[in-house]
């Protein structure tokens, strides 16, 4: 009721329960009807306690709610969007969002740690499957319930995360594919998971707090924000210019994404492209080489496309098109100052360096090495030299 009273302005939608498939199954003896019924009750309860406190001053939607926030774990109570949808969750009227979680790996117990591996995390044919299997049910019915869907939580690897593969460039490369694949799938938001080392996850999970109690932060995080003697200084991650990669594809407004095909001769488990639409016209390209380019591989797994000339001009008129690199000397690079994007670093948050912007030459080919991203502009007013 405080939040409503005195920040009413801030708040966008309410979620009752996080997560209900991790509570204890006799919370509602696995029964999606039991589940329904509770949260029906306690979200009207909720709903008068919050309009007779604002009174005339209630500008909240009647709509207001997320359902059901469940994760894609196999439990016995069967409360994803798919499942509460035809059981009647928004009989109502409530639900403004449906909401699902989404963590395709996990380190919560040794045998599941062993899959959450660097080539694991960059197979974009088995992070598409997921979304597909495990999300997708429950987003088209949202959709055709006439709802908008929404990734509530998300990230790499549950249980905080994988030493040495979540605080790599690894995470960066994930980040902008797995954001593109959910938003080619009509999502409205994504929302992705930071903070510290949930210590009570799992009793065999592999991250664990610092040893003086300290906050030992999820290094899939993308910013550590203050000093601990788990994780060191507080610092960005490497993965920190994914999140400047996205801003830039979504910077005009009414932009939809779409991806696309991987061209012939292109591994597909390791490569993947979207492109960007304002109105009817391409306007950006994503170009994502996923192949783990380490110090010792024996080749850098560079991939070379022509970018054809219909999307380089307007009419008749040739534009210049033009290139942002999203890049680190290897997809194991733990060291942000290492990590770019349009040349610059962000340690600390802030841009350090001069802002590289490619021009792609009249033969329209643009490389991509591996463990690289690029996003090709074809409006000169949308690249920003900042």
């Amino acid at each position: 009721m405080a939040s409503a009273q005195y920040q009413p302005e801030k708040i966008l939608y309410f979620e009752l329960g996080n997560e209900p498939t991790n509570y204890p199954p006799t919370r509602w003896n696995d029964s999606t009807e039991a589940y329904i019924a509770q949260w029906q009750q306690w979200t009207h309860a909720i709903d008068g306690a919050v309009n007779a406190t604002l009174g005339s001053a209630n500008d909240l939607p009647e709509s207001r709610w997320w359902a059901s926030s469940a994760t894609t774990d196999v439990t016995g109570l069967k409360v994803r969007p798919a499942d509460l949808i035809p059981a009647g969750i928004d009989s109502t009227h409530e639900v403004a969002e449906y909401s699902i979680h989404s963590y395709p790996f996990s380190t919560c117990d040794p045998a599941r740690a062993k899959l959450a591996t660097t080539s694991n995390i960059l197979n974009h044919t088995a992070l598409l499957q997921y979304a597909v299997e495990e999300i997708y049910p429950s987003a088209k019915a949202a959709l055709d319930s006439g709802k908008p869907w929404v990734i509530g939580e998300f990230n790499s690897i549950s249980c905080s995360g994988q030493p040495n593969v979540t605080d790599t460039f690894a995470q960066a490369l994930w980040a902008v594919d797995v954001d593109l694949i959910y938003a080619s799938l009509n999502a409205s938001s994504v929302h992705l998971h930071q903070g510290a080392t949930l210590v009570f996850q799992s009793s065999d999970q592999v991250n664990t707090a610092g040893e003086d109690a300290g906050p030992g932060f999820s290094t899939y995080d993308f910013v550590y924000p203050v000093d601990s003697s788990k994780r060191g200084k507080a610092r960005a991650l490497p993965s920190f210019v994914a999140q400047l990669f996205m801003a830039e594809a979504f910077s005009t407004p009414d932009t939809r994404v779409r991806a696309l095909s991987t061209p012939t001769g292109v591994n597909g488990d390791r490569f993947s492209a979207y492109a960007f639409y304002v109105g009817d016209r391409v306007n950006k390209l994503a170009l994502i080489n996923m192949n783990p380019y380490y110090a010792n591989s024996t080749s850098d797994h560079t991939e070379s496309f022509e970018i054809p000339a219909s999307l380089r001009s307007h009419g008749r008129d040739q534009k210049q098109a033009y290139v942002k690199r999203m890049t680190a000397p290897y997809v194991d690079e733990k060291h942000t100052v290492n990590a770019t994007w349009a040349g610059q670093s962000f340690e600390n948050g802030t841009a350090i360096g001069d802002v590289q912007i490619e021009k792609i030459g009249r033969d329209g080919v643009v490389s991509v090495r591996g463990s690289e991203a690029v996003l090709v502009f074809f409006d000169e007013e949308d690249v920003c030299d900042l």
